[in-house]
């Protein structure tokens, strides 16, 4: 069965959002999407866009995309404002009790960080939430209209992208199946190819074959689907690369 996730960049083209001097909310919705779209997309999981470069697109036909792509979960990536520019923070809103689950999902992930105030998450109507036939919710990564959130947005980006795919993978791990979500893996070759490249940075092969973690003896690993994913994800952010330079320096 494949999983189709439906992401939505807001705002784009003439409809810029909220704007800081020079900063446009639109440009950060879409670099953090395409961001989140990546990992997720080397977990196995599809990724639909409603948009992908800075271009309008209405409300109506983003949902129009959502619900005609055969995708299981919509998310739309924003960022907040205010004319009080100290508000500040992060905050997860969702359409409806069919979308709680999922919103909880990825704004436990987030929160996680511990980087930006948490403001919780929220039921509200919004209008590119509203007439999905899927669980949808809508993410505000921290205030554009605040500098100091602007500069955690900027430092800690690869982070917040990792936090919200994993969010995502833990919503579809919680709500439906994987294609073949009871399978486990020993043998380095029985892998799925989008995994062989995290797994081969971790572990070592024996002269069977079979998958263990390098300089452990001959403790084979059993790895389930669920994990292969998180661990691409920890690896697309650099994870096991800062832990590498950081204990062999």
């Amino acid at each position: 069965m494949e999983l189709i996730v439906c992401i939505d960049p807001g705002h784009g083209g003439t409809a810029s959002g909220a704007v800081n001097e020079w900063r446009c909310e639109k440009d950060d919705n879409l670099r953090l999407a395409v961001a989140v779209g990546a990992i997720l997309s080397g977990c196995g999981v599809t990724v639909r866009f409603t948009r992908k470069a800075d271009e309008a697109v209405s409300i109506a036909d983003r949902k129009n995309i959502a619900n005609n792509s055969g995708a299981v979960l919509f998310l739309s990536v924003h960022r907040n404002a205010h004319f009080d520019k100290q508000a500040n923070g992060l905050e997860t809103i969702y359409k409806d009790l069919s979308s709680i689950g999922f919103a909880n999902c990825v704004h436990r992930e987030l929160v996680g960080l511990g980087i930006f105030r948490d403001r919780g998450v929220k039921q509200m109507d919004l209008p590119v939430l509203t007439s999905l036939k899927i669980p949808a919710c809508l993410v505000e990564v921290g205030f554009i209209s605040n500098d100091n959130d602007n500069e955690l947005f900027d430092k800690y980006f690869n982070q917040h992208a990792q936090a919200i795919a994993r969010g995502v993978v833990a919503a579809l791990d919680k709500d439906y199946r994987w294609g073949d979500d009871m399978r486990r893996y020993a043998k380095f070759d029985d892998l799925p190819d989008w995994a062989k490249p995290t797994v081969k940075k971790l572990t070592e092969p024996d002269r069977d074959g079979n998958v263990r973690l390098a300089g452990v003896g001959n403790n084979v690993l059993d790895l389930s689907e669920d994990m292969l994913r998180l661990l691409v994800i920890n690896d697309r952010s650099g994870l096991y690369d800062q832990c590498r330079e950081k204990y062999s320096g």
